[in-house]
Parts: C-alpha cells; structure tokens; sequence
C-alpha cells in the first residue's frame, strides 16, 4: 500500500499489508459490487466497482476500486488494486436522486426550461394537469399552454425576472390540451 491508501482508510502500512481489502467492508458494503469483483478474480479479469467502504475510524466512504491481475508468461502472480475516494461524487448523485423523486411525486406542476424558453422537463403533475405528456411538450416552449389571457408585457417581465436570477410569482390563466382554461 503507498501513502495515498493509508490517507484514505486511516489504516497504516503494517496494518494493511498482506490482507485482504475486505477489511474496509462494513454493513452499508453492498453485496453486488463484491460479488463482482470476486467473479473478476475467479475468472482473472480486470474489474472497476464502486462500494461503501469504511475507514479504521468507522467513518464510511465511497470508493472506486480497480483491480487487475498480473501476470507472468500468462499465469497470473499477483493483483494489483487502485482505490479513488468518489465519496463527493456520490453524495451528490445520491442527492440528484432524491431531488428527482421529490420533483417527480410534488403534487404541483413542475417545469424546467433552458435560456431559451424550450421546455427540457416536466413532472408527472404537469401532465395530468395539463394533458400534454412529456414527449408532446419536449423542447417546446410552454406557450403551448397560452391561453391568450395574459399580455406581450406580462411575459416579457416574466422572462426578464427570472432570467436576471430573481423569483417570479404571479397566478396565471393557462389552457389545457383539450381546450379547458384553468388557473
């Protein structure tokens, strides 16, 4: 092990040398990424998991392991393991998730827009709402929902607010897909 593993794990050279890494293992490890990289050894192939592991300290982290065989004359002698604290990386895709499934079960209307005023997302309470689905409104612009009730003016406010990075509030008078205005 080089000095980079024992920063990572807390573990020191004497500590870690010689045994095996499932040390790091612990009851958030998940099963799949271990089974696959015991598949990898038993079939001497190269593998890249990602797994919570767990430092001498208890604190968890996520790391990117690599491993590889090498070989001699084509037996393999020895593995060599490459390990990458991706805990930043996960944490923030597990919070990307978790916003998701807020904005996907939220009972309000959701709608995201480029710069450009094309329609990029929609929840599921958009589409009941309004009767257009998700591919019906893709990379549209949410004119489609004009009722004809609100000004040039109103909109352009609208747009020149939010695209200056302040929040926009105001109740709006919309048209559904079959016709029917709603507030």
């Amino acid at each position: 092990v080089n000095e980079g593993y024992t920063e990572l794990t807390g573990y020191s050279v004497p500590e870690a040398t010689g045994r095996n890494c499932r040390y790091l293992q612990g009851p958030g490890t998940r099963e799949e990424p271990v089974a696959a990289m015991r598949d990898a050894i038993d079939n001497e192939e190269p593998v890249t998991v990602e797994l919570r592991n767990y430092r001498k300290d208890g604190t968890p982290f996520w790391n990117r392991v690599t491993i590889a065989p090498v070989r001699d004359d084509g037996a393999v002698v020895n593995w060599i393991g490459f390990q990458e604290d991706v805990t930043e990386r996960k944490e923030r895709e597990q919070d990307l998730q978790l916003f998701r499934r807020a904005v996907e079960n939220v009972g309000s209307a959701v709608v995201i827009t480029d710069r450009n005023g094309d329609i990029k997302y929609v929840n599921p309470a958009f589409e009941r709402q309004t009767g257009y689905s998700r591919e019906e409104v893709a990379e549209t612009n949410p004119n489609v929902l004009a009722s004809g009730k609100q000004s040039a003016e109103f909109y352009e406010e609208l747009w020149e607010t939010i695209l200056d990075g302040e929040t926009w509030e105001a109740e709006l008078v919309k048209q559904r897909k079959s016709g029917e205005l709603y507030h």
